[in-house]
């Protein structure tokens, strides 16, 4: 990788615009089941929703790509995981899904302009709509209570119960000003530890986002408090203060304020933080283009911890496309208290999506990446600062849908390191079928295999899933047959797992989730049971 190359996707970004004619929808799922290969996630309405769509996640009030659609049945969606996301049932997941507007304003005044450029992943088309002088009010949150037991046979293992508590709430234009509150709580704790939760509230409680933002008109707002800006969302949360100013089709922003503590999220005035951000938002055609640089100085006691610079860039201007390209580049070095300014190419990720119609689509995506160096934080992990190999990966996915409610999969993967002896390769498929008659209910086989340095294994499955109670309510079972062995050890697994799962939306605000997941080998047992309650406000 060359410096070379950032430069040429950064020349890339700066290309002249006309106005798009798409307008977005947001439509909330549900995840109903986890599995190995697929996370399952109900809609109260598929239409517009495809496979080999992207589904987000809504962490900090910012929409993060986390799933992407395998194949679909007239209520839900079969998807796999992206930038390795830990999604549990009941989790929400949001599609965004395109419309064709026909009264769109196509005037060149750039503050029509919504920006819509994502952390990670595809982007959501830039959205031009006539202003209004009715501005959205009103309050939103969900409130989750899940539970999550474990249990085992094995003299070795630790039955736990573990409790979670989930608070999602945003105030938006509070009485209609020009004031909002976003905020996403989570406290959990393991059930026989409750006496030590006390003792450090900080091990157990986290705060994600917590924030007031105030907008001074439509192209300039300050937001106070802990918040993670989507134009650079790879710093994540921020204590302190940020500033975004427009400037038609331009924005700018500055950022000063403090990085959560490494170990627990808790305020740490040792670690101050400011830097800068310009983009621009820009139509070509059709298609969209999103562009995003950014500066960052973070510090611990004063002292420069990490200096970097952020590039992102996104587009679908080629028609039945999505291309998505971001890298950080270092810009400090300090070795034995010499330090110095040079430019260190840390990591370069890209995305490419091409989908020529309902029945196909394929994704490319390649990752490499070094690991990110903090001179004073770790400073006493002397090997990361020498021994920083560059991890690469390649990774190749396509969906076919054969006939109708009939689908394929296909996915390869190929990952390797410098000092490795092979390189880690996997491989694997799905076929899937929703809705058979008569028994009104979907069916999926899938088989994926694994090859690395020292294990290999395959897992093989099939699940069954079925609406019930006109809809009010989804039933699923699954069995999946698990192999491993290690390469330079006697030591074979095999694991058969059997997996139940029911969910039931109890009134328009409620909802309840219970599963089941047992494990069984040659010597011993183990299993699983979760369950949630979540309600909407």
């Amino acid at each position: 990788m060359k410096l070379g190359l950032h430069i040429f996707l950064f020349i890339g970004m700066l290309s002249p615009v006309l106005f798009s004619q798409t307008q977005t929808e947001e439509r909330e799922g549900t995840v109903t089941f986890v599995s190995s290969q697929y996370i399952y996630v109900k809609f109260e309405d598929m239409v517009g929703i495809n496979t080999g769509d992207t589904l987000y996640i809504r962490p900090r009030g910012v929409l993060k790509p986390a799933l992407q659609i395998e194949f679909t049945s007239s209520k839900s969606a079969a998807a796999v995981l992206l930038n390795g996301e830990e999604l549990k049932v009941n989790d929400k997941l949001i599609a965004v899904v395109e419309s064709i507007v026909n009264d769109i304003i196509k005037e060149d005044t750039a503050s029509e302009i919504i920006n819509n450029i994502q952390p990670s992943g595809e982007v959501i088309p830039i959205v031009y709509k006539k202003k209004s002088s009715i501005r959205k009010t009103g309050i939103n949150g969900r409130f989750s209570i899940q539970s999550q037991s474990s249990f085992s046979n094995n003299e070795g293992s630790i039955d736990y119960q573990r409790w979670r508590y989930t608070l999602a709430l945003d105030a938006d234009r509070i009485g209609e000003s020009d004031l909002s509150f976003s905020s996403y709580l989570n406290f959990n704790y393991w059930a026989d530890d409750w006496n030590n939760v006390t003792s450090d509230i900080w091990k157990n409680f986290k705060i994600y986002d917590l924030a007031f933002k105030y907008e001074f008109n439509e192209t300039m707002q300050v937001v106070l408090g802990r918040h993670r800006n989507r134009n650079i969302s790879n710093v994540g949360s921020i204590d302190g203060v940020q500033l975004e100013k427009r400037f038609g089709g331009y924005y700018a922003g500055a950022v000063v304020g403090y990085r959560p503590d490494f170990s627990d999220l808790s305020f740490n005035s040792d670690l101050l933080e400011y830097g800068g951000y310009f983009g621009m938002s820009d139509t070509l055609g059709d298609g969209t283009m999103n562009n995003n640089l950014a500066f960052m100085q973070q510090t611990n006691n004063s002292k420069t911890d990490r200096r970097f610079i952020y590039l992102q860039h996104s587009n679908n201007i080629l028609e039945n496309t999505y291309f998505f390209a971001s890298s950080e580049i270092d810009l400090y070095k300090k070795i034995l208290e010499d330090e110095s300014s040079e430019l260190i190419l840390t990591s370069i990720f890209f995305s490419f999506r091409y989908s020529p119609a309902r029945f196909f689509s394929a994704t490319l995506s390649y990752d490499a990446r070094k690991n990110v160096v903090y001179y004073e934080t770790y400073k006493s992990f002397i090997d990361s600062l020498f021994e920083n190999e560059t991890r690469q990966g390649l990774n190749l996915r396509t969906n076919f849908r054969l006939i109708n409610n009939l689908h394929l999969g296909l996915n390869s993967g190929y990952r390797f390191r410098n000092g490795d002896i092979k390189p880690t390769r996997n491989f694997g498929g799905y076929l899937s079928y929703t809705l058979i008659p008569i028994i009104e209910s979907s069916i999926s086989v899938s088989y994926n295999k694994l090859f690395t340095n020292y294990v290999e294994s395959s897992v093989a499955g099939v699940r069954i899933s079925r609406n019930l109670f006109n809809n009010m309510a989804d039933f699923s079972i699954s069995y999946r047959k698990s192999d491993y062995e290690l390469i330079n050890s006697s030591f074979n697994s095999s694991q058969n797992i059997f997996s139940v799962d029911i969910s039931t939306r109890i009134s328009r605000i409620l909802s309840f989730t219970l599963s089941y997941e047992g494990v069984f080998e040659e010597n011993r047992t183990s299993g699983r049971i979760f369950a949630g309650v979540i309600s909407r406000f």
